[in-house]
């Protein structure tokens, strides 16, 4: 396996084990965490969707599947952005049913994407659908940063594009061009730090959507905040449950830890918020920097879909070459 290849793999881990990490304490405050897990290693192991065993993910995970084989599957359809995210809604659409059909496979979907994917309707950036700022755009966003590797402006166009799908407020979809388009840099630049990737990110967003004016002033906050900080809330009241909040605190976490994937995690779950999406976010990230080594074994080879996220991170690297 190339080292691209090894980072593409190590941001698909990445993400999911972060998804894994924050699953358990999602629902539950900062100070109920740090009571129910002072004994405990909060990633070792990752104790997953509650009832579905160690290593489990959440919906943030399935839906990044689902966007890394629509891309792959587009791909090999040529390639444009109307095919890339024709084979992505396609399989959303295949995710909704399953999420109807199967209980042991609902791990707490949001109502954004259920209502959105179930009407069956997509939207785009020029014609929204809804305007919803939750954070289920973002949070499946890093294969396209994956396959956009090297391209951080294509990645920020498609990953709005993909985010919008099914979120329609630019503070939701933009989050998620933002996502991709700092995956693309860190895996094509290996000395570029995460605060460095997002101080481009950030200028591209108020150039292409300066709309999306939440995520402007939340993402200059968490590449500003002092690293030696300690609240993830970044002084502003984020929890995590929109795109622009998740985006900030993913990155804040990333920036705090990027040469410890572990920690990088563990510190984006232990909030009030939307523990899941904030620390896959943070995951993907540092994950894109370090490669798969960076995530934990067994974990690496244990994750639930460990195989099939490791076989869509190598094919969209491959593709990313095209």
């Amino acid at each position: 396996m190339s080292s691209f290849q090894d980072k593409a793999v190590g941001c698909m881990l990445g993400g999911a084990f972060g998804d894994s990490v924050g699953a358990p304490v999602e629902f539950l405050r900062r100070r109920q965490i740090e009571k129910e897990f002072a004994d405990k290693d909060l990633a070792d192991p990752p104790l997953g969707f509650p009832g579905r065993g160690n290593g489990s993910i959440t919906d943030d995970t399935q839906q990044a599947l689902c966007v890394a084989r629509g891309l792959v599957h587009g791909m090999r359809r040529g390639g444009q952005d109307k095919v890339l995210t024709s084979d992505i809604w396609f399989q959303l659409r295949q995710w909704h049913a399953q999420q109807l059909a199967d209980r042991t496979e609902r791990r707490s979907p949001g109502n954004t994407s259920m209502g959105s994917i179930g009407n069956n309707v997509p939207g785009s950036p020029d014609e929204p659908i809804n305007d919803s700022t939750s954070c289920g755009a973002v949070m499946r966003a890093h294969p396209t940063g994956i396959l956009c590797a090297g391209n951080p402006e294509r990645a920020f166009d498609l990953g709005c594009k993909v985010g919008a799908l099914t979120h329609g407020h630019p503070d939701a979809y933009a989050p998620s061009g933002a996502l991709a388009a700092m995956v693309a840099i860190l895996l094509a630049n290996e000395k570029t730090t995460v605060t460095e990737a997002a101080q481009v990110v950030l200028e591209m967003i108020q150039n292409a959507t300066p709309d999306a004016v939440r995520t402007i002033k939340l993402l200059r906050v968490a590449i500003r905040a002092s690293l030696v900080a300690t609240e993830i809330e970044l002084g502003c009241g984020a929890a995590g449950w929109t795109g622009d909040e998740a985006l900030a605190m993913g990155v804040f976490a990333a920036r705090k830890h990027e040469d410890d994937l572990k920690a990088a995690v563990v510190f984006a779950s232990i909030h009030d918020g939307d523990s899941d999406s904030t620390a896959s976010i943070a995951g993907a990230l540092v994950g894109a920097k370090l490669g798969a080594a960076a995530i934990p074994l067994p974990w690496r080879d244990t994750l639930e879909h460990a195989d099939e996220l490791k076989q869509r991170a190598r094919e969209l690297a491959d593709l990313s070459k095209r």
